[in-house]
């Protein structure tokens, strides 16, 4: 289906680079308005005169959103390089960029860890896209670290583990001799659990080490770490009926250790406290509204149904199962405003490696069909979101809005 390129491995990086200052570059311009009054309000948490730690707290608040959305757009070029010709790597710093589910979140003056766990995300992803190819070892020590390194972040990057572990798993199922996968897999639950370890012993919850705080690092997932790392080195040293079924007991055994996991904010507040916190909190009401479903979830629909062709096109199991995380990525960006981020980076992402399918079509097709067919899928990404401001709903400028 898809092959590694030989990496010139300057030129990934030179990408990479240019795709943080691309990205970094249009979140200035974009809120450059903003920078007076970002600024006057980081100045009542920090007051003092010009210089010291006031003034570099200042430009901390002030410079934070346009950077995480630098790495953001990094990362997603990063993740997708195995399957994206380095010149459309850019795409996904523009993209990026004007995206209002991500710009929300990466503008001037703007402070949140949103941006952030979509990059530990990305790079969860890129890894796992690296260890399915053929990457071994070291694809499976930065899957592993990652994922520890998002949970440390916040447990809210669990899921995006969970999608990861399973699809390198189900690569494993499906070509078992793939070189290198099996130890990958063993060394993406070693590093995990040896991140989560450092971590745990680092920064342990205020109810102490043996704590189980599901909100934040803990004893549930040190032992989810231990878990990972049993399941990967059973399929490293079993076949596969064995190796599947030991490693389902090992996360069927942390699941009923901890079955507070499986109930989410359930667990530590009654529903009707759930309820009332979230009613105050815009960023994490459902998505409603044409301008706010325009805003948040027109690039992932669009990413869905370039997954939902490529499954059926080339009848493969594994973007068939790209095509379902797909669909519980933007579900959760429909439930919740705040969590659309993912769907947009999922399109995002998406989009060198549209571009690159595009250019690898046949010649005969001609030059311009072939720039045509490129210039509406750079349109459907960067320009659906925005149909809101053509009256497209009643809702308002999503840009302010979720960040309420």
């Amino acid at each position: 289906m898809f092959t590694v390129e030989a990496d010139p491995d300057r030129s990934l990086r030179a990408a990479v680079a240019g795709n943080f200052v691309l990205a970094a570059g249009l979140s200035l311009v974009a809120s450059a308005g903003l920078i007076g009054e970002a600024w006057r309000g980081w100045q009542t948490l920090a007051p003092a005169g010009p210089g010291g730690p006031a003034t570099a707290l200042r430009l901390a608040g002030l410079l934070a959103g346009p950077l995480t959305l630098g790495a953001l757009a990094a990362a997603l070029a990063w993740a997708v390089a195995p399957v994206a010709e380095r010149r459309f790597l850019w795409s996904a710093a523009a993209a990026c960029a004007v995206a209002p589910a991500i710009l929300g979140y990466g503008m001037v003056g703007e402070l949140h860890d949103h941006v952030l766990l979509a990059v530990a995300a990305a790079m969860t992803l890129g890894w796992a896209l690296r260890l399915v190819l053929g990457g071994g070892t070291a694809a499976g020590v930065g899957l592993g670290g990652w994922v520890a390194a998002g949970i440390w972040l916040s447990p809210e990057i669990l899921p995006f583990g969970l999608l990861a572990f399973g699809g390198v798993v189900l690569a494993w199922l499906l070509a078992p001799a793939t070189p290198g996968l099996r130890g990958g897999i063993a060394a993406a639950g070693s590093a995990l659990v040896a991140v989560l370890a450092v971590a745990w012993l680092a920064d342990p919850p205020p109810g102490g080490r043996l704590a189980a705080d599901i909100g934040r690092i803990s004893v549930v997932y040190l032992a989810f770490g231990v878990a990972c790392c049993g399941a990967g080195w059973a399929i490293a040293g079993l076949g596969r009926t064995a190796g599947t079924a030991v490693a389902a007991l090992c996360l069927l055994a942390w699941l009923a250790a901890f079955p507070a996991v499986a109930s989410g904010a359930a667990a530590i507040a009654t529903t009707a406290q759930v309820h009332a916190v979230l009613a105050h909190l815009r960023a994490m009401r459902p998505v409603r509204g044409l301008g706010y479903v325009a805003a948040c979830l027109a690039g992932g629909a669009a990413a869905i149904g370039l997954l939902g062709w490529l499954a059926w096109r080339r009848h493969s199991v594994l973007l068939a199962y790209a095509l379902l995380c797909g669909l519980l990525i933007v579900a959760q960006g429909a439930l919740h405003q705040r969590l659309a981020t993912y769907a947009a980076a999922l399109a995002v992402g998406l989009l060198p490696v549209t571009l690159t399918m595009v250019a690898r079509l046949p010649a005969r097709r001609g030059a311009p069909v072939l720039a045509l067919a490129r210039a509406g899928l750079i349109g459907c990404i960067v320009l659906l979101p925005w149909l809101h401001l053509f009256g497209a709903g009643p809702t308002g400028n999503p840009l302010i809005g979720m960040l309420r």
